[in-house]
């Protein structure tokens, strides 16, 4: 094989967003109440119930030694409403929690977790801690007035320290997440190497129209925290909570607290800088694509000069889009439009199928399987909860994941007859599947398995008798696994802490790193001939 690396996509960030939906009210629920928390579930969601209340009293025992307790019991309520992962917290007009009861097996930033529910219940508890917290002349206001939302001092925080502080906390308590993990760190030194990209303490903001969006605020916020924390004892934090919780200028925190962010700022981008390393061409032999929007995801060949890769400008849609290799400054293709950015497979007869998210009705998220044929776009799925699709070249069989709850499964289907599915692997609370890809003979099938403990594996698995066999695991994120030709595997992982290409050959355990970026690397696909990858760079 020739390790030619010659074609660059800008590799899509993600990030948890507070984002607030109605719960379907309809139908039974239960309740488990424990010393701090009331846990508001469905039949169905039982076993992830008691799991999240064990979770839930873990972090709170956690969060006390440093940060004052919240007033009364938080109500925590597990939804199995969508196909993603997410949850959100308030303190009016109660402390109440809402979670997703799905692992985060498409947000790059979120996949580095020993036990994901811990994780999500850990960041959403951190802000009912912070917000909750209310002294002086807002307590006396809350005595008067009630829980108003606008009495709440903390609630006028700049967001990069609310959330960057429930990052800080979610890696602190669980030894994992996004601190601890790779990509936090890759897009603040992206930034730094941007040309104009060292912005300012108040433009680390949510709303913020500038790549990487409210990222900014999860990552830099976390960073600084992370630093006050190492300089002055995770105790200092505590303290400024409490400083600003009685303070009449909540919102002013340098001034509240007595810290002077933004010389923390400037010393925590100079140590950025000079851990960058180097910054160059992230292999021998690399060509640059350039085009087709800032977020870019899952390159695939059509054919041997032509990619088709999943995109999102920032100003509209996302959609699919294509470029010719084989024209030099060919401009990219808007193909269609798409509700995600998950890849688009290619069938046989050349049509395309991927997986979005839609309604399924008003309360109900669901990722389902589409087929695209000329620009004619025709639900295959309904309700199936399967994503990361990937066809078999000689017949078009279909492997996917399928969202269980609280974890996920792999199963293969027909695409003319994709209501009947064949499950090839179980998933349970312990055990996610992701990403599967055919072999080229179509004989077997590599999938990501992560197990409990935050060990991702890649493992061939027999799609006729189920039998599986791990190829490479490590405690990193091993993501994005494709065949070459000769067997061999190529993937991303951050083994290394930084997301890297490697190469593990047929028979071999230990893999061979390919590229050297000072940012990231994901997404490798081989072309059709094993001589060439492509793959996304992360800028």
């Amino acid at each position: 094989m020739r390790r030619a690396a010659c074609a660059a996509l800008l590799a899509l960030s993600s990030g948890a967003r507070a984002l607030e939906a109605q719960i379907d009210p309809t139908g039974p629920w239960r309740t488990i109440r424990t010393e701090h928390f009331r846990v508001h579930f469905r039949p169905e969601t039982e076993r992830l119930a008691r799991r999240a209340a064990v979770e839930a009293e873990r972090a709170y025992a956690g969060l006390s030694q440093t940060l004052h307790p919240p007033r009364g019991p938080v109500d925590l309520l597990l939804s199995d409403d969508a196909d993603f992962s997410n949850g959100f917290a308030n303190t009016f007009p109660t402390n109440r929690i809402v979670v997703y009861a799905h692992p985060p097996l498409e947000a790059g930033s979120l996949r580095f977790y020993d036990d994901w529910l811990a994780l999500v219940i850990t960041h959403e508890l951190v802000h009912v801690f912070h917000l909750d917290r209310t002294r002086g002349i807002w307590r006396a206001a809350q005595y008067l007035f009630g829980r108003h939302p606008g009495l709440f001092p903390n609630s006028y925080a700049p967001r990069w320290f609310t959330e960057g502080l429930a990052v800080y906390y979610e890696t602190a308590l669980t030894g994992s997440g996004r601190l601890a993990g790779s990509q936090h760190r890759m897009i603040a030194r992206a930034g730094l190497l941007e040309p104009g990209g060292a912005r300012r303490l108040d433009e680390l903001s949510l709303s913020t129209s500038r790549y990487p969006q409210g990222d900014i605020a999860y990552v830099n916020g976390s960073l600084l925290l992370e630093q006050l924390a190492r300089d002055r004892g995770p105790r200092a934090i505590g303290t400024v909570i409490e400083r600003a919780s009685a303070s009449l200028l909540p919102s002013l925190l340098g001034v509240t607290t007595g810290v002077n962010w933004t010389a923390a700022w400037q010393a925590l981008r100079d140590t950025l800088m000079a851990n960058m390393g180097v910054a160059g061409t992230p292999v021998s032999g690399w060509r640059e694509v350039r085009g087709g929007g800032r977020g870019i995801a899952n390159p695939r060949w059509i054919d041997g000069t032509t990619l088709v890769y999943s995109g999102e400008r920032g100003n509209e849609v996302a959609g699919l889009y294509s470029t010719s290799l084989a024209r030099s400054g060919a401009k990219p293709v808007r193909i269609g439009r798409r509700n995600s950015l998950d890849a688009s497979t290619r069938l046989p007869d050349s049509s395309l199928v991927f997986a979005q998210l839609d309604f399924a009705d008003r309360y109900h998220i669901r990722s389902d399987l589409w087929r695209e044929s000329r620009g004619v776009q025709a639900q295959l799925t309904f309700g199936a909860r399967l994503a990361q699709a990937d066809a078999r070249a000689s017949d078009g069989r279909i492997v996917a994941t399928e969202n269980v709850i609280g974890s996920s499964r792999i199963v293969t289907l027909r695409a003319d007859s994709a209501a009947h599915r064949t499950v090839v692997t179980s998933g349970t609370l312990d055990t996610n599947w992701a990403e599967p890809r055919w072999s080229p003979d179509g004989s077997r099938i590599v999938a990501v398995r992560w197990r409990r403990g935050g060990f991702t594996a890649l493992v061939e698995i027999d799609p006729f008798s189920g039998a599986q066999r791990v190829r490479h695991e490590s405690r990193a994120v091993n993501s994005a696994p494709a065949w070459m030709r000769d067997g061999s595997l190529v993937f991303a992982s951050d083994i290394d802490g930084r997301s890297q290409l490697y190469l593990l050959a047929a028979g071999e355990t230990k893999p061979v790193r390919l590229t050297n970026a000072a940012t990231g690397m994901f997404d490798p696909a081989p072309a059709p001939d094993g001589a060439t990858l492509a793959a996304t760079h992360y800028r």
